[in-house]
């Protein structure tokens, strides 16, 4: 912007090209080309949810013997404390745990343009994104919003029709505080559950 007689203002605005990384373990900065390029830190105990039964048997004198055995742990990445620490960048939860290290390729260059491309495009519409779980098959991801429900969207070249759909649903379908999920992964059709 010029202003007269001789000011000229000018406004930056950062590109957002850095996705963080989780893989159960650890939490990383993974650069645009999908290299993890710093690793931040590990994974709290307090991020995992374990699920535990206790099972009862006998032993060989007739006593009740009881176990206490761990059915399943379940992580859910603290997105709140990671914006705090780092700032806000898209976070992709991978389900699959690989081991990575510095350096490693743990995404494709289009899937990290992809996610970034469905944050954009979540925020500007002011849908509260926790984070982005990474499953197989590898190019399907599911959306975590903070008010408990996702998305079932697909890493290709159709995000913007994807969106719109979405988008369109939201606006005209659904009640936003009633939504369990919306699965946009087929063209020209969308399914949800929850809302009208």
């Amino acid at each position: 912007e010029k202003q007269f007689p001789h000011t000229l203002n000018i406004s930056l605005q950062e590109k957002l090209s850095t996705v963080i990384y989780d893989n159960g373990e650890q939490y990383s900065l993974v650069d645009a080309n999908g290299k993890i390029s710093e690793i931040l830190r590990i994974v709290d105990d307090n991020e995992w949810r374990v699920i535990r039964k206790t099972v009862s048997s006998t032993n060989e004198s007739g006593v009740q013997v009881n176990t206490d055995m761990i059915v399943s742990r379940v992580h859910t990445p603290n997105y709140k404390n990671l914006t705090k620490e780092i700032g806000e960048y898209p976070l992709v939860y991978d389900t699959r745990q690989r081991t990575v290290s510095k350096g490693e390729q743990v995404l494709d260059e289009t899937s990290v343009k992809q996610v970034i491309e469905w944050y954009e495009l979540l925020k500007k519409i002011n849908v509260p994104i926790s984070y982005f779980q990474m499953e197989q098959p590898v190019g399907e991801i599911t959306i975590k919003i903070d008010e408990g429900w996702y998305i079932k969207a697909k890493l290709n070249d159709k995000i913007l029709e994807q969106f719109q759909v979405f988008e369109f649903l939201l606006k005209e379908k659904i009640e936003r505080s009633q939504i369990e999920y919306i699965d946009v992964r087929f063209p020209g059709r969308a399914f949800w559950v929850g809302g009208e």
